[in-house]
């Protein structure tokens, strides 16, 4: 018994390792290069729906790739919709150091959410910290979900870098996803 359940555990290790969103392989957009001094730069007020946006996503449901907003691709959740439905929003940065900073979405003039940033500073772009989650009831349910970005200016430009992956299953149904995308956030 004791050996079924290492081998489930280790199958499981090297399922989730050889899943993780890697972005540094990330083709990077037209982002001016920063310095670890630098991070304020990243501040400001930036819409929330891109004014260019690419990308790549394959699922089970769709392989039709669709503009993300800034805050989705900030908290991890897919917002899609039309420009109409995310013209009153916008987010704001202010970032504290080089590895941390406060992201607030505003609709209409009012505070909506908020978040702390966490990363660093690497190869000119602000990079945030790893994401990864996973649920482990086996076999009633199971799944996991990991995202990476990273963040750079371009003139009056947030360029975000955006890779995502997800699997997830249930008794008799699941569902898997991954894509990376490229999206410009005009300042305000």
């Amino acid at each position: 018994m004791g050996l079924k359940i290492e081998f489930g555990l280790l199958t499981l290790c090297g399922l989730l390792t050889a899943s993780c969103a890697v972005i540094k392989d990330t083709p990077r957009g037209q982002a001016t290069r920063l310095g670890k001094d630098e991070f304020k730069k990243l501040n400001g007020h930036f819409l929330n729906y891109p004014i260019t946006a690419s990308g790549v996503e394959r699922s089970m449901l769709s392989n039709d790739f669709e503009p993300s907003t800034l805050w989705s691709q900030l908290d991890g959740l897919k917002e899609h919709g039309k420009k109409e439905d995310f013209e009153k929003q916008s987010v704001t940065f202010e970032f504290l150091s080089d590895k941390k900073g406060v992201a607030e979405l505003w609709d209409n003039g009012e505070l909506k959410k908020s978040m702390k940033i966490r990363g660093k500073i690497k190869d000119g772009y602000f990079y945030r910290r790893p994401y990864f989650v996973a649920m482990p009831l086996i076999p009633l349910i199971f799944g996991y979900k990991t995202y990476r970005y990273r963040l750079g200016i371009n003139g009056d430009l947030m360029v975000i870098d955006y890779r995502w992956n997800y699997w997830a299953f249930a008794i008799a149904a699941g569902g898997s996803g991954r894509g990376q995308s490229n999206s410009s956030f005009e300042r305000r």
